[in-house]
């Protein structure tokens, strides 16, 4: 089995459900077809319908019930569009190219917020650090704020905006939320005591960790595809 062209036919199975809801051909409460359907249709084995499938409940573009299939759910617009710029604009490959240019400039940037921060903006990092996990997106690019130069957080800004999608996989990982958030609280306890190296040292690690997570995830889904099939 070629798990690549399957992890491709996975991303066009999305694409295509994602291009009907948006034209409207599919609307709220309509009723996926049926696996079977889907197979003659795609012309795919189970495991890229599967995972297509998996994706587009994690999305929430997709309800699905034991017994009653898949219903489209009431989706933001605005979601909407955001979930078809990922999936047109990155795949499972490139999502690490994503994860690689993070982690070359946000360690040096959670350097700067180390020595550029202040007391406002230190305490407004850890009220919303401690909302939990779900406040990713807005915590690294407060810590790009803090840092003082508005190419940076503009930077930031676009990275963690279309690393959405693969954080939302991965918090579905046991475990993976909780780490993370500790490794948040501990991030901005190092900018907190203007210890710049440390707080380099811990985004690092912070990186290097949701990145192996991703990979850890994406590997999983092979070996469901390899079961499935």
């Amino acid at each position: 089995m070629n798990l690549g062209r399957d992890t491709i036919l996975s991303e066009e199975i999305v694409k295509s459900v994602l291009e009907d809801v948006r034209s409207r051909k599919l609307k709220p409460g309509d009723k996926l077809p049926s696996e079977k359907q889907m197979l003659e249709i795609y012309q795919v084995s189970r495991g890229p319908v599967r995972e297509a499938l998996r994706t587009l409940h994690i999305m929430h573009v997709i309800d699905v019930k034991q017994g009653k299939g898949a219903t489209i759910t009431s989706l933001d617009p605005g979601m909407l569009t955001e979930h078809l710029q990922f999936v047109f604009d990155l795949d499972s490959s490139t999502v690490f190219n994503l994860f690689e240019a993070r982690s070359i400039f946000e360690p040096e940037i959670a350097y700067l917020a180390a020595v550029r921060s202040t007391e406002e903006e230190i305490a407004e990092m850890e009220r919303t650090a401690m909302q939990g996990f779900h406040t990713d997106i807005v915590l690294h690019e407060m810590i790009a704020k803090a840092a003082k130069n508005p190419f940076l957080l503009r930077f930031v800004s676009s990275l963690e905006r279309l690393g959405k999608m693969s954080r939302s996989l991965t918090s579905m990982t046991p475990g993976v939320p909780e780490l993370a958030h500790e490794q948040h609280l501990g991030l901005i306890d190092a900018i907190r005591k203007h210890d710049a190296d440390l707080a380099r040292e811990r985004m690092r690690e912070h990186l290097d960790f949701v990145s192996d997570s991703y990979r850890k995830y994406i590997e999983l889904n092979k070996t469901q595809e390899l079961r499935d099939a």
